[in-house]
């Protein structure tokens, strides 16, 4: 019995392991009237499951490609349905208990009028699908230490792409509300500028990067750290970037995201912003598959 709750190792280890996740993703798929909140939560174990998979797909083919296979297209079936009725409604949901990426400034802003942060962080990482944010979670607990961690998901706007999604990230606002830029991946942070601005903020308590991802990039950041700065929106497109590059498949970005976690840009970015008194939000602006 303590197996179960143990990662394990050894490929014997993991394959009881990745049985156990089969058995308790199938029993908790999510039912045909399940809310988008029993989604957004059955999320998780159904990552936890992928992750496994992407890190011992060799160890794991064999035996329960098939089973894998059955299970992962089922699962699409039955969220394909449930998206072509419920998902219509979701963008009108109080930001207060975000739903999807569109309400994340407003959630922002609610915590920063609540007093409940000071000054506010927000990390987007193009393309992150959630099981690789359990990968990135693990790189991250070195710079976690003493920190609360609060997690949840999000649904990502359709189409599932960089200027739809995550302009609506950024802006706050349903896509008819950009309908001029809605093909562009360059109005993020007018975007976020004007958001802050409508609700009050100066020009200089707010600021906004793109950045790659490599270490390097630390230092293009400073801007960030100036004693005005209450608000700090920033791109990092290395996920999405090798999401492009990959070759042999899910496996093999898997492979590619744990190295560059490894490196330690997110960790030591996250650092320093706590170290500055913001709090930090992180998301992704949608997934990869």
């Amino acid at each position: 019995w303590v197996g179960v709750g143990m990662q394990g190792g050894t490929g014997a280890q993991q394959e009881l392991r990745f049985e156990d996740l089969c058995k308790g993703v199938t029993e908790k798929a999510p039912a045909k009237d399940a809310s988008a909140y029993d989604w957004l939560a059955f999320a998780h174990q159904y990552a936890q499951m992928q992750r496994v998979w992407n890190e011992n797909t060799q160890t794991l083919r064999s035996a329960h490609g098939g089973r894998y296979a059955s299970l992962r297209q089922q699962l699409n079936k039955d969220f394909s349905a449930w998206v072509s009725t419920a998902y219509q409604g979701l963008y009108n949901h109080p930001a207060v208990h975000p739903v999807m990426v569109h309400h994340i400034p407003a959630y922002l802003a609610s915590r920063l009028a609540q007093k409940e942060a000071r000054k506010v962080a927000f990390l987007l990482l193009d393309g992150l699908a959630l099981d690789q944010w359990l990968l990135l979670k693990d790189a991250l607990a070195p710079a976690l230490t003493d920190v609360t961690l609060r997690e949840n998901a999000l649904m990502a706007w359709i189409p599932t792409i960089t200027p739809v999604s995550r302009q609506a990230a950024f802006a706050g606002k349903i896509p008819l509300y950009f309908t001029e830029t809605v093909f562009r991946t360059d109005k993020d942070e007018y975007g976020w500028r004007q958001f802050w601005s409508d609700r009050g903020m100066q020009l200089d308590q707010v600021a906004f990067s793109t950045v790659r991802g490599d270490n390097s990039d630390l230092s293009k950041l400073e801007s960030a750290f100036e004693d005005r700065v209450r608000v700090f929106g920033c791109t990092i497109y290395k996920v999405d970037e090798i999401s492009h590059g990959v070759k042999v498949g899910a496996a093999g970005m898997t492979s590619q995201v744990k190295t560059w976690a490894a490196d330690g840009f997110l960790g030591a970015l996250v650092q320093r912003l706590l170290k500055e008194d913001f709090t930090v939000f992180l998301s992704a602006d949608h997934g990869n598959v």
